[in-house]
């Protein structure tokens, strides 16, 4: 590795958020007022479009590297009832609603989703329509296990609207496989890719990791030439997040070779080298899309947005969480629901929101989210204009600006006037570029990965 690199590495590279919202879920508080969602959610104008997220906790087995809520079941009795709350959450939030918001994009995400059933995802995807309009060419996506899949789940999944699927496929080495506790052959990920067109499901997204233990910069290679081989629309490249403060089980992988920090960089570097030459574009930080995509179509409109799914055309101010630990933002808040099933039964059942946490969202966090959206989707941002589109002085984060001089000097970003443009070598540090407009980060905080 090039020197240079490796000291801006050791500079740049501690823990930051991702910033798949603004302000970072770490900086959540406890809910005091008991009507306050529902408050925010009545205040929604009546024509405001929506999209909605459903969090699925299960899974049979638990992958090593996860750092999801999730929780392992081995038959189907907790899901089957973990649905009928959901679809009271549905209800309740519908009747709290002044009206049948119209819904562009719906995530179900985990967890593993697609242990839902047919009977199961009917019942949801039956209320969602009794208590919403879904927009005709609105996108339904579901985050999937390859290992739960099969040829008539895709088929009922097709049947009841779901038109994208992301494959977890991570990494298709044995030995990288093993450690993680997440064994599924290229095989297996070329049965689900060829059950799922056959269905009519044509959109699929890939998700890929680095930084997992025994992979290297040859096996990344192999793992994106393997990927290449099935034509995913998307791929997303995502980082192995360590923080076994957070996940204890995690603990288990410093057993293994983990990647440092060096190897993590280069093996990211290689596979964004080999997504790019393979013909997809490439997306902020992490994602990838092939030219026809509508995640790329968006990119190249200026129309990317950064959620808590990560890169998204999904256009919609509002996104309304469903089920344990969903998060919603509403006009004004980030809502987050609790993590504890017996909490989220019990208030459900008396037809009480199960809203835990949360946290106002200020006309400074608004200025600031913006500016860190615009950071972290296309790499540059004209500070003037977003601050005055927030009704604040041009010169409003003027003291931000100063503060960025050494990383001109490092050659990570240039300014002109007020605009920022990240040079390439200052994209791989997109996460602590961004971290210097978050008023709430503390240098060193460890409840974050690290940036790279």
């Amino acid at each position: 590795m090039d020197p240079d690199a490796k000291k801006l590495l050791e500079k740049y590279g501690g823990p930051v958020p991702r910033y798949t919202s603004y302000p970072p879920a770490t900086q959540f508080s406890p809910v005091r007022c008991t009507n306050s969602y529902r408050d925010h959610l009545f205040a929604l104008p009546e024509d405001e479009t929506i999209s909605l997220y459903l969090h699925i906790p299960f899974c049979r087995s638990l992958c090593s590297y996860c750092g999801c809520m999730t929780r392992i079941v081995h038959d189907d009795g907790p899901i089957h009832d973990y649905v009928r709350l959901l679809e009271k959450e549905i209800n309740l939030v519908a009747t709290t609603l002044r009206n049948h918001h119209a819904v562009g994009h719906i995530h179900f995400g985990g967890g593993s989703p697609n242990l839902l059933l047919r009977d199961d995802l009917n019942l949801l995807m039956t209320s969602i329509r009794a208590n919403f309009s879904l927009a005709p060419d609105a996108e339904i996506a579901m985050e999937v296990d390859p290992r739960q899949m099969t040829r008539e789940k895709a088929v009922d999944y097709a049947r009841a609207g779901i038109n994208r699927i992301s494959l977890g496929v991570q990494d298709f080495q044995e030995k990288t496989q093993k450690a993680i506790n997440r064994i599924q052959p290229f095989s297996q990920i070329e049965s689900c890719v060829f059950w799922l067109r056959d269905a009519g499901i044509n959109a699929i997204n890939f998700d890929l990791m680095y930084g997992l233990p025994y992979q290297t910069v040859e096996s990344i290679a192999d793992n994106v030439t393997q990927a290449l081989l099935l034509k995913p629309d998307r791929v997303a490249l995502f980082g192995y997040a360590h923080v076994p403060w957070m996940k204890p089980h995690q603990k288990i992988l410093e057993k293994y070779a983990l990647p440092d920090l060096a190897e993590r960089y280069e093996q990211a570097e290689m596979a964004r080298d080999m997504l790019e030459q393979g013909g997809y574009n490439s997306i902020g930080m992490d994602h990838f899309a092939r030219e026809n995509d509508p995640l790329a179509v968006a990119y190249g409109t200026g129309a990317v947005k950064r959620n808590f799914q990560g890169y998204t055309n999904d256009r919609a101010d509002t996104l309304i969480g469903f089920g344990l630990s969903a998060i919603s933002r509403v006009p004004g808040a980030y809502v987050q629901n609790t993590t504890l099933f017996s909490t989220y039964k019990e208030k459900l059942e008396k037809g009480i929101f199960a809203d835990e946490r949360w946290i106002r969202i200020t006309e400074e966090d608004r200025l600031r989210g913006d500016v860190i959206e615009s950071l972290m989707c296309y790499f540059d941002v004209d500070c003037a204009d977003i601050c005055k589109k927030h009704g604040f002085s041009p010169t409003h984060l003027d003291p931000v600006l100063e503060k960025l001089d050494m990383m001109k000097r490092d050659g990570l970003l240039n300014v002109k006037g007020r605009t920022i443009s990240v040079t390439e070598s200052g994209a791989v540090f997109i996460r602590a570029i961004a971290a210097c407009f978050d008023t709430y980060h503390e240098e060193g905080n460890l409840r974050h990965a690290r940036s790279v």
